[in-house]
């Protein structure tokens, strides 16, 4: 999965044209994403379930709904900063999965505003790209919307390739492409899985209160 996005982000950030992701293109970038998000549920369960059973809580061992599980694990494990990490992730994937690309652009985003995550990437790191047909006149591009404006604030007819709550969820997923969103997210994603695989070995590997 690594190899697929960073293979990916080469194409985005060497290319000289605006990388148009084709059928393969997204069906290996989503492949990934999905994959390591649900990576990060399956140890979170597992984790729970054993830490639930050594215990022998009256709690649900295996709850239906995986936001269940992460309260549950609030609740008897204090795990600061994952948790919040493993939410956030969670949020990211919802996004995703419903097509809404720009929350997951937004939550992760969020997560490089804290310190202590240990995210592989130390800044979100976004590129703003902008199409329009060249005025004459000098123009203003807003790095965060990607509008353009003339310098005395009149709109310049143009499309902008940043996630946002108004494009289709085509166009939105282009965007999530070509601006390279996909690699912050991945980011987050990788960096919940490690967390989870982790907390998973620690919790099997702990002696239950009523052993001794």
């Amino acid at each position: 999965m690594n190899e697929v996005i960073n293979s990916h982000a080469i194409k985005v950030w060497e290319s000289n044209d605006i990388p148009v992701p084709s059928e393969n293109d997204e069906a290996e970038v989503m492949s990934a994403l999905f994959g390591i998000a649900r990576l990060i549920e399956i140890n979170v369960r597992i984790a729970w379930q054993t830490f639930c059973n050594q215990e022998h809580l009256s709690e649900e061992s295996s709850p239906s709904r995986y936001i269940n599980v992460l309260k549950l694990i609030d609740q008897y494990l204090n795990n600061d900063p994952v948790h919040w990490l493993y939410k956030n992730a969670l949020t990211v994937t919802d996004g995703m999965l419903h097509g809404d690309f720009h929350q997951a652009y937004v939550q992760a985003q969020k997560a490089y505003e804290r310190k202590d995550l240990g995210l592989v990437q130390s800044v979100f790191i976004k590129q703003t790209i902008a199409v329009f047909k060249s005025t004459g006149k000098d123009l203003n591009i807003d790095a965060k919307t990607g509008s353009v404006t003339t310098v005395d604030g009149q709109p310049v007819p143009h499309a902008s390739f940043i996630p946002s709550k108004n494009k289709t969820i085509e166009e939105n997923f282009r965007a999530f492409y070509v601006a390279g969103s996909f690699v912050p997210v991945y980011d987050v994603l990788f960096t919940a899985y490690g967390r989870a695989y982790h907390f998973r070995k620690c919790v099997s590997a702990a002696t239950p209160k009523n052993q001794h």
